[in-house]
Order: structure tokens, then sequence, then C-alpha cells
């Protein structure tokens, strides 16, 4: 509703990035529960630790290395001639483009996932009873409580770094750019 009563007046760059932000929240909670659900049909209880070493052991130092590499990229240091023209919006352009690959390789990769059909159908409900039948015993439980009030605040935390990169030229008194990556 915001993006609509916002759109009109708006440059483009707003209003794609509040599109962007409300598709990716509309769908975060159902892509988190795909992938738990993938998981636990998907690998085997014997290898599960594996793939928790991926994500939480290699996918922190990829990250970091992401985070200096965008650092670089707006630091002029990988600049590309093709962008030099663009400025900042073109090392951003840049940088989204490089995501092109990894992204086009985890599709690939996904199209090689099997996932066994369970051995015993579950007889669904009714819609309205399936969905939001148990609801609120869901959330009575206690360490689902937990969990939400755990999500809430870490994702308080993350929410933060865009109004910490909105002043940064107001306390530091330096462009914003020269510490995304930092």
């Amino acid at each position: 509703m915001v993006l609509a009563l916002l759109l009109p007046t708006l440059d483009w760059v707003i209003p794609a990035v509040l599109l962007h932000a409300s598709c990716r929240g509309a769908v975060a909670g159902t892509i988190a529960a795909f992938m738990w659900e993938v998981l636990g049909r998907g690998v085997s209880q014997s290898r599960r630790g594996q793939a928790f070493l991926i994500t939480f052991g290699f996918g922190p130092i990829l990250a970091v290395l992401g985070s200096l590499g965008v650092q670089m990229i707006l630091e002029g240091r990988l600049h590309s001639s093709i962008f030099s023209r663009a400025g900042f919006r073109g090392d951003f352009a840049l940088l989204y483009g490089a995501t092109v690959p990894i992204t086009a390789l985890s599709a690939l990769l996904a199209t090689k996932m099997i996932v066994p059909q369970p051995t015993v159908e579950l007889v669904r409900k009714p819609f309205f009873r399936g969905v939001f039948g148990g609801f609120g015993d869901f959330l009575r439980t206690r360490w689902v409580a937990v969990s939400i009030v755990a999500y809430m605040l870490v994702y308080a935390g993350y929410s933060i770094m865009p109004t910490v990169t909105l002043y940064t030229n107001t306390v530091t008194g330096a462009a914003a750019q020269d510490f995304v990556g930092y």
C-alpha cells in the first residue's frame, strides 16, 4: 500500500527498492519453510552436518569476501570500464549483474534436487481449518514463541544497516559508499 501511494511521486529507484523489499518480505517465510522441508526430506540425517557445515561454515566466509569485493568495486579498484561512465548507479548495476551467474548456478542445481514423496500421504483437511485451525495452538507453543521473539530481534538488528548507511555522511563526514563493505 505504501508503495502504491509513493510510486507516482518518487524517482524509479526508491519504488524499485520498495518493491524488492515487499516481494522478499512476502515470500521469506515460505522460502525458509521450504528449505527446511527439503533439507529434512532430501538429506539423510548422517549428511545434514555436512549441509550445515557448508551453510554456516563457508557461507559467512564467502559473505565477508563478497562484502570486501563490494567495497573494492565501490572504491574503484575493480571498476569495469563498461560501467565507468554510469557512475554510482553503474557500480551497483555491476554488483547485481555479478550475481547473475551465481543465481543461474543455483537455479541449475535446484533442477537436480529430488525430493522423495512421503510414504504415506496425509488426508488433507478443508482449507480454512487446515491452514488456520491450529494456528493459535502453534503460536502458544513455548519454543515457537521464543523463536518468534528471537527472529524479530535478529531481523531488527539486520534492519538497522540501511539506517546506519543513510546517516553515514552525517556522522562521519564521508560518503556512505566509502564504508559499505566494511
